[in-house]
């Protein structure tokens, strides 16, 4: 069984063997996850295309997989759908929000610098709604962000495993799912940190934190997941 630390090393270790295949991973992935971002479509193109990038990523840095591309599409298409419905509720949730002041335009009291929306500039019951929208949105964040934990805790090890060729059929095993979100969570909030120190660096600070989170956090979380996945 691959340890905490020893996932890291060799996850690593194969990135310092295949940069350019890891970049090129790493860009391809961020840009496909701005792409699922679209409702349903987006879910298909992912379903479709992250176990093949998957798949190939792993054949250049791991090794040989046997991935069931079927089986692939059908397990991440359901998990894209679910996480889509999420984002779609996080966004509606967020334009009640905006539009939780009826005739917010009609209340912003025209100023030297533009226009004053402070709450002081809104009447009371347009501020109750504001409030209520806000909290509103907090509540839905917050129940959004439980289903996807959830979500991750039943998925990650058959997400994966499918990818590598260790699963023939679609099932769920919280166990082992548990084992591998662990190792990605915690390299996750650890490198997490790392990128925030680096965005702290004056003037290009944040580029540098940018480029850090895409070009070298992507893949090396991916390694971790699969070398994790792979060893139990």
């Amino acid at each position: 069984m691959v340890g905490f630390v020893e996932a890291f090393l060799k996850a690593l270790d194969s990135y310092k063997k295949h940069p350019l295949e890891s970049i090129v991973f790493s860009i391809a992935y961020f840009l496909l996850g701005i792409v699922m971002i679209i409702p349903l479509l987006g879910a298909v193109i992912g379903a479709y295309l992250i176990p093949r990038l998957l798949s190939w990523f792993y054949n250049k840095t791991i090794g040989n997989t046997n991935t069931d591309y079927k089986l692939s599409f059908r397990v991440w298409l359901f998990y894209l759908l679910v996480t889509n419905s999420m984002i779609f509720q996080l966004f509606l949730s967020f334009y009640l929000l905006l539009t939780s002041v009826s005739g917010i335009g009609s209340s912003m009291t025209v100023t030297t610098m533009g226009f004053d929306m402070s709450p002081y500039s809104l009447s009371v019951t347009e501020s109750y709604g504001f409030a209520i929208g806000t909290i509103f949105f907090i509540i839905t964040l917050f129940i959004i962000m439980f289903q996807s934990l959830i979500l991750q805790i039943f998925l990650t090890y058959s997400l994966y495993s499918v990818v590598l060729g260790k699963l023939s059929e679609f099932k769920v095993d919280v166990g082992k799912s548990l084992r591998v979100f662990g190792y990605s969570f915690g390299w996750g909030i650890i490198l997490g940190i790392i990128s925030y120190a680096l965005g702290i660096i004056p003037v290009y600070g944040y580029h540098i934190s940018l480029l850090f989170s895409i070009l070298f956090v992507i893949p090396i979380i991916q390694l971790v997941i699969a070398n994790r996945v792979i060893s139990i």
